[in-house]
């Protein structure tokens, strides 16, 4: 192995790496300020005072009645 690919390599071993860190601290980033998305609009609905009738579909053919707020926030975790 020559002095130049050894060069190359290196290069591209270092490029490889700083792809892989810019992409890990992206998804890291944008993940906090998901959960901070969450926690707020958590906050909103645990602070109404009234709950309307939701209906949400289940399947293509139906639908769910979540009438209160507790089961509103059980099934909106489960989809997060």
């Amino acid at each position: 192995m020559t002095m130049s690919e050894d060069t190359s390599r290196f290069v591209l071993s270092q490029t490889k790496f700083r792809l892989i860190t810019d992409v890990t601290e992206k998804f890291l980033f944008s993940r906090s300020g998901l959960n901070h998305r969450y926690e707020l609009t958590n906050q909103a609905l645990i602070n109404m005072s009234t709950w309307p009738s939701v209906h949400v579909p289940e399947t293509d053919n139906s639908t769910i009645l979540l009438d209160n707020k507790a089961t509103f926030l059980n099934r909106l975790d489960n989809f997060r």
